[in-house]
């Protein structure tokens, strides 16, 4: 949980970043209606499902940053892919989507993907927002991958949609809570607006 002195410190810090220009890295392929290369992969190494996940992105990224513990280091970490332009694709906590978000959102760009991954209880639920063509097929391409952070970063660049659009799928299995785990992560994927 955040706290309120933590949120306001995280708020001046984005405000103060939210004049960085920004642009558009779009490439189509006909595979995808929307695949993108070259944006930044922005994890929470402190937990093994973000290694996992960047793992699975490596050879799709332009480059990758990790953020740390506290969620306003995010400020720093993406001042210059959004001054550069650069796509942006996350596994991180809420408090760091929320910077992220709102630095992103200042720069011109738009949320084009949203996940949220929970444990329960040995559950875990997939929550995905995306493009109504694949996103029930990515929800349950989670649900039965034996390890859906890889899972997730192998498909990279193709988690970005035009926005036109939007579903929600849900997909819940079986699964047990890792160690170290805060078994609460977001995944994200924002471009510029068009």
């Amino acid at each position: 949980m955040v706290s309120r002195r933590e949120f306001l410190r995280i708020g001046s810090m984005a405000g103060l970043a939210s004049t960085l220009p920004a642009g558009n890295l779009l490439a189509r392929t006909a595979d995808h209606p929307l695949k993108l290369t070259g944006y930044v992969a922005v994890c929470d190494t402190r937990f093994g499902e973000a290694d996992r996940f960047l793992r699975g992105i490596a050879a799709d990224a332009f480059t990758v940053t990790a953020p740390g513990a506290d969620a306003g280091s995010v400020v720093t970490s993406l001042a210059e892919p959004l001054r550069a332009s650069r796509p942006l694709l996350g596994l991180t906590t809420d408090a760091t989507f929320m910077v992220a978000q709102q630095m992103a959102r200042e720069a011109g760009y738009e949320v084009r993907y949203n996940g949220v991954h929970r444990h329960r209880a040995e559950r875990l639920r997939h929550e995905l927002e995306g493009d109504g063509r694949w996103i029930a097929n990515l929800a349950k391409h989670l649900a039965e991958s034996e390890d859906w952070a890889t899972a997730l970063g192998e498909l990279g660049g193709a988690l970005f949609d035009d926005g036109t659009r939007r579903r929600r799928a849900v997909a819940e299995t079986r699964s047990t809570l890792a160690a170290g785990s805060p078994g609460h992560l977001v995944s994200w994927a924002m471009t510029r607006a068009a």
